[in-house]
């Protein structure tokens, strides 16, 4: 019998969060390498990141290093919904929703990125993603559902087969600190 999703979130968060905070910054950094040596990424003009949060694969230099030659957007929740803003510089950013960076002012921009690099807690090979449970980057996904996905994640957050719902929007490429996944599904 499969796990629930409930399930698996939990399971994995507890393995995250017991990472300690150089493994994280080491992996993290691995990870963003590989990302920058993808040609799907080197031909990108436009990037949506999501601002990471505490023991994620962590995007704050990662976005930095990104905006120096690329328009980077990140996201902020509006209601039950993430709409997106360009990328202003960290100090232009204060605590928002649920702890994570969003702008001070947002100024909602309808442009559609290249690339969507997007945050989880489980993934499959198959591209599937497990989030947080309340669905925005799904909403998200969907309105945007013409760009390049890429989830970013630590090898162990990579499962087998996950529980799906119709709604789920699978990503197109995972990238861990150990390989790049193309996703088919």
């Amino acid at each position: 019998m499969k796990q629930s999703k409930q399930t698996l979130r939990k399971e994995i968060l507890v393995k995250r969060d017991s990472l300690s905070k150089d493994l994280v910054a080491s992996k993290s950094n691995r990870i963003k390498k590989i990302l920058f040596d993808l040609e799907e990424f080197v031909d990108s003009r436009k990037v949506h990141c999501y601002v990471s949060i505490d023991n994620e694969v962590q995007t704050h230099v990662l976005i930095k290093e990104i905006s120096e030659s690329k328009k980077v957007f990140i996201p902020y929740v509006d209601g039950d919904e993430i709409k997106q803003t360009r990328f202003l510089g960290f100090n232009k950013l204060k605590r928002g929703t649920f702890g994570i960076l969003e702008p001070i002012n947002p100024t909602q921009e309808d442009t559609n990125p290249d690339i969507v690099i997007v945050p989880g807690i489980v993934f499959d090979e198959s591209g599937h993603r497990i989030g947080y449970g309340k669905g925005y980057y799904d909403k998200f996904l969907e309105e945007n559902y013409d760009v390049l996905k890429i989830g970013l994640a630590f090898e162990f957050q990579i499962l087998k087969g996950l529980p799906i719902d119709s709604h789920d929007v699978p990503v197109d490429i995972i990238i861990t600190e150990k390989r790049i996944i193309k996703c088919k599904y």
